[in-house]
């Protein structure tokens, strides 16, 4: 389990730090946490992720993403 805590594009508590990580993770969001992540850089999402975004309003900005198989 990995709690996205901060809307930024890296760094610790992000999405993309969850979302390239080699680890199998399911993903939630800190209740409350709404809003846009801007990407700077092409995300890269790893193998074995669940994005449960539920009751969250997010958006991706300038969305390049990559999925591995």
């Amino acid at each position: 389990l990995y709690e996205v805590t901060s809307l930024a594009d890296s760094g610790l508590g992000s999405l993309r730090a969850a979302l390239e990580s080699d680890d199998a993770l399911w993903i939630i969001f800190e209740p409350g946490l709404n809003g846009s992540i801007p990407l700077e850089t092409r995300l890269q999402v790893k193998s074995m992720k669940t994005v449960d975004a539920r009751r969250h309003d997010i958006t991706l900005v300038a969305a390049m993403l990559g999925v591995d198989s």
